[in-house]
């Protein structure tokens, strides 16, 4: 069996850092053909590691983490958080790809990064419950509004559970026009 490479990605610092952890695992013969060291590459073997970060507008990132790759791995671990230069909501896809000598594994990981409409709907709730402190008449429309914000959210995440772009693009579109009508201080 070959190397079958694994990472986890979570956000971090409002979509600021990524801390990705190499998941990967040693090699065992029952439970993990595809991990790290004998009869597989060992740590030591690695030539070049990157990290490709595409954004949803196609933009990249590449990050080498080459250095990072222990001469043997024993377990997971965890990459050096990465600053992320184009953060945008949308679908993105980070690419893990090791080179030996002579050969190339990779491994890709789809995320739906929302931290910018999560935000947009937070703040619509925080209204709501300003507004209603305030004794404002126009509490039901902020609730309409924070609550239909809510379910375009929810949707769009079930969308991107399932891979589906088109949705997930169209939904995320709706959540930043309504973001933006929020916040248009009419």
């Amino acid at each position: 069996m070959a190397l079958s490479p694994v990472i986890t990605a979570t956000l971090n610092n409002n979509g600021q850092t990524m801390t990705v952890v190499e998941a990967t695992g040693v090699y065992d013969a029952t439970t993990n053909t595809g991990g790290w060291e004998t009869p597989n590459i060992a740590g030591s073997d690695v030539v070049t590691a990157t990290i490709t970060i595409t954004y949803a507008d196609g933009s990249t990132q590449v990050e080498d983490v080459t250095a990072q790759i222990p001469a043997t791995v024993t377990g997971t671990f965890t990459f050096t958080d990465i600053t992320l230069s184009g953060y945008q909501d949308g679908i993105t896809v980070i690419r893990y790809e090791i080179e030996t000598v002579s050969t190339t594994y990779a491994y890709d990981l789809t995320l739906l990064f929302s931290c910018n409409v999560r935000a947009c709907i937070d703040k619509m709730w925080a209204d709501v419950a300003c507004q209603t402190c305030s004794g404002s008449c126009d509490v039901g429309s902020l609730i309409d509004d924070a609550n239909l914000a809510e379910a375009l959210y929810n949707a769009m995440g079930s969308a991107g559970a399932c891979g589906n772009s088109t949705y997930v693009n169209k939904i995320l579109e709706s959540l930043m026009n309504l973001c933006n009508w929020e916040n248009c201080n009419c």
